[in-house]
């Protein structure tokens, strides 16, 4: 009796000292919840810190919960997807926390609610919601339904807040609130009444925030690569003509070229070409996309496609959805090549659209982006072989 009294206590101490001597390196997750965001593009030396923890280094997929923190270093950007729907771009420099209802206080369901930008930037394209998201700076509190802005913060400074597209209101610490719509500038902090200016054209505040952000196209090109419908769409906050089918598109190409060169005879004579002498020799959109319009079956994609004259680098989007209003996952590359990754999200059976944009040395769309589609029976990462029994 004495032993089985004795080994209890042992047990107990063991359960109450165990959490101090955690191993170190090896991240704990917060408990509450399956995760709210997934990390879908890393730039440099990226960090997150769970609700308990310390600072590990993050990785693309990873899943982050409520209450983590996202860090970005002096040369390093992020772009979270949230489950909700929408993106947010993380300059350098920043840490944002994800925060759930119970922590505002609000009634309902846990779930995401509000980024606190500790400090540093964000570029967030939010999807409309049922119920409004926020973001919280040491100025104040942000609401936002549905919307395209960018919100830069010092610790206990200043708080910007640039509305691109739709409308956001301000309840700022001090003062009363503000409605900012698209083309509205709002400065506040957490001792002086807001201070509000308007464009006339909101391209124009568009313009002013790429010339301010160092980083622009790292964070606001995953960002806003995909946005818009039909076949147009936004890189580095430009419109981008998309050829949805290149094969066809590259073949009408070669035919004009030959026929600008056809003799005009007659009086002229000679072999003097038309119109077409002055026109481009190259298309000026990606060329020999692979896999186009094929089948792969249950192998992981592998995606070439023919050296695009003058490009610097390459963006590489997927989507089940023609528009690319969502994305499954993104790429950006030096070489015409790039493997879908080993530890990818799962690829569901059924049609994924890819679309390619050529980028020159400043990270700027060299022409029209290309975009085709494969077919998938599906595809998961696959399981670690089991080890080899030991030779006795």
């Amino acid at each position: 009796m004495r032993f089985r009294a004795h080994r209890f206590r042992i047990l107990v101490l063991v359960a109450v000292l165990l959490p101090l001597f955690a191993i170190p390196g090896l991240p704990v997750r917060a408990q509450g919840g399956e995760g709210v965001a997934t990390l879908v593009q890393v730039s440099g030396e990226v960090t997150y810190r769970p609700a308990s923890g310390t600072w590990y280094a993050a990785w693309p997929e990873l899943r982050s919960r409520l209450l983590d923190h996202v860090r970005t270093g002096h040369k390093s950007v992020a772009t979270l997807e949230f489950d909700v729907g929408g993106r947010v771009g993380v300059n350098q420099d920043s840490e944002i926390q994800i925060v759930g209802e119970r922590q505002v206080e609000s009634v309902g369901q846990e779930g995401f609610r509000r980024i606190v930008l500790k400090a540093g930037g964000i570029w967030a394209r939010v999807t409309r919601q049922r119920s409004e998201l926020q973001v919280q700076t040491s100025g104040g509190v942000m609401g936002i339904k549905g919307t395209e802005f960018v919100v830069e913060a010092t610790t206990d400074g200043p708080t910007t807040l640039s509305v691109l597209e739709g409308s956001v209101e301000v309840r700022p610490a001090v003062g009363e609130t503000v409605l900012a719509e698209a083309g509205t500038r709002v400065t506040f902090d957490p001792a002086t009444v807001p201070v509000v200016k308007t464009y006339e054209d909101p391209e124009q505040l568009r313009q002013e925030v790429m010339q301010g952000w160092r980083t622009f196209n790292q964070v606001a090109g995953p960002l806003m690569a995909a946005t818009g419908t039909g076949a147009v769409s936004y890189y580095g906050g430009m419109a981008l003509d998309v050829v949805t089918d290149p094969a066809q598109a590259a073949r009408d190409f070669a035919a004009s070229q030959v026929s600008s060169r056809v003799p005009m005879g007659g009086l002229l004579g000679g072999a003097i070409s038309g119109a077409g002498r002055n026109r481009s020799k190259t298309p000026d959109f990606p060329t020999g996309l692979s896999p186009d319009q094929a089948g792969l079956g249950t192998e992981a994609p592998s995606f070439v496609w023919a050296p695009v004259e003058k490009a610097a680098g390459y963006v590489l989007l997927l989507s089940r959805d023609e528009g690319m209003a969502t994305l499954n996952w993104t790429a950006r590359i030096a070489q015409p090549q790039v493997g879908y990754p080993v530890n990818g999200p799962p690829l569901q059976p059924g049609r994924y659209f890819w679309r390619l944009i050529a980028l020159d040395s400043k990270g700027k769309p060299l022409g029209r982006a290309s975009q085709t589609w494969f077919e998938t029976e599906g595809w998961s990462q696959p399981a670690d072989p089991a080890p080899e029994p030991e030779t006795p």
